[in-house]
């Protein structure tokens, strides 16, 4: 059984909501809201799954689009962009205590150290067309 972890660019007009959690890092940075797969669930179920737990906002796999995907082995990588006009309400905090915060695509290209590199290596053309 193949095994993913996702995470998800959503994009709208306030700007992109970014998660990090203190605990997982030495030096906690922002990410894309995502993480691994559970037990049967596809690559873009995971995805919405974790967007709501991580941020609130209920997606449905169509709203996905695939923007990048590798087998690392162990687990299928995979961001997926999804747009929506108007930015939903926002949890205050995560299920696992992830902070939240929305970022223009300019945040993220102009300081790109307190970012997570792996992501925004990734999603860096996207943010530039934005």
């Amino acid at each position: 059984m193949c095994k993913y972890a996702s995470v998800v660019l959503l994009v709208t007009p306030q700007g992109i909501p970014l998660v990090r959690n203190p605990k997982k890092f030495d030096a906690p940075v922002w990410k894309l809201p995502g993480g691994k797969s559970e037990v049967g669930e596809t690559a873009a179920e995971c995805a919405v799954r974790e967007m709501f737990e991580e941020v609130g906002i209920r997606l449905s796999v169509g709203d996905l689009e695939i923007v990048y995907q590798k087998d690392k082995g162990a687990y299928v990588q995979t961001i997926f962009r999804a747009v929506l006009p108007l930015l939903p309400p926002l949890k205050e905090m995560g299920d696992e205590w992830e902070e939240i915060r929305v970022f223009k695509p300019q945040e993220v290209l102009a300081d790109r150290e307190n970012f997570l590199y792996k992501h925004v290596s990734i999603i860096e053309p996207i943010l530039q067309k934005l």
